[in-house]
């Protein structure tokens, strides 16, 4: 994380405040899709990992105060704690289809408990 941001406040999302729109996965684990535009305008932390998997998409993601340019088949990862805001332009897609993901997760969790 970049430290120069650890000190600047910015609200934190739980992951309590996604399970309403949760697709797919367990309770450690959700799926959400994001389809058209979208813009975040104040920048917010959260208290869990993220990974944001983009197949077509354009615009701008600000993670500790540095811009990334969206493009097409770019992963995202945000680790608990880092502050971001976006501007998505054009419609954002998975690059792995919802039940492959679905499945991997599946797995992943069968096998962690074994």
């Amino acid at each position: 994380m970049d430290k120069r941001n650890s000190k600047i406040w910015a609200p934190v999302i739980g992951l309590d405040g996604f399970r309403k729109e949760q697709t797919a996965g367990r309770e450690e684990l959700l799926f959400n899709e994001l389809h058209g535009e979208r813009l975040i305008k104040k920048p917010h932390k959260h208290d869990f990992f993220i990974i944001n998997l983009f197949d077509k998409a354009s615009g701008v993601h600000t993670i500790d105060s540095i811009d990334h340019i969206i493009k097409d088949h770019q992963v995202h990862v945000l680790f608990p704690g880092q502050m971001h805001k976006w501007h998505i332009k054009t419609t954002p897609s998975l690059i792995l289809p919802r039940m492959l993901l679905h499945n991997c997760i599946m797995n992943l969790n069968r096998s962690s408990r074994s």
